[in-house]
């Protein structure tokens, strides 16, 4: 009896198990310098540009994604997400909820950054977007990296 039983459930357990095989995709991505040139920063990926500029300094803001109170009363929320805790989220948690990272906040962090430098320009601006886990929940989080040269024309 006891073998039957053993026999039928590593039956089942063979049945039970497929591989996943993800299906092909496309995704297009567009990035707005719209928020820069609104507030008279120029900004161009290029590394090198046809005016003379005082360079200032090399710039990095990192913008992470992580897990905060669903309800924006309860714990401390403060960071870059402060007024984004009512947006959509991805995955969830008990009594908190994944805030996604976002190249608006980012893009936010590094005008301010640029104007506390008195820079009005950025060139060799480069975006970079990683998954990585997290040293100490060990779950994944987004990332996303800004860098650049801060300008002053």
């Amino acid at each position: 009896m006891k073998k039957i039983l053993a026999l039928l459930l590593l039956s089942l357990s063979l049945i039970s198990c497929s591989t996943y095989l993800p299906a092909p995709r496309s995704y297009i991505g567009f990035v707005d310098y719209a928020p820069f040139t609104e507030k008279g920063i120029f900004i161009t990926e290029s590394n090198s540009v046809s005016f003379n500029y005082e360079p200032i300094g090399s710039i990095l803001v990192e913008e992470t994604g992580g897990w905060g109170y669903k309800n924006p009363k309860i714990g401390n929320n403060k960071g870059s997400h402060n007024d984004d805790y009512l947006a959509p989220v991805f995955r969830s948690m008990a009594k908190k909820i994944y805030y996604p990272e976002k190249l608006q906040t980012a893009f936010d962090n590094l005008a301010i950054k640029l104007k506390e430098l008195n820079a009005n320009g950025i060139i060799n601006l480069k975006i970079s977007y990683y998954k990585e886990v997290d040293s100490k929940s060990k779950l994944l989080v987004g990332k996303i990296i800004v860098t650049g040269m801060a300008i002053k024309r």
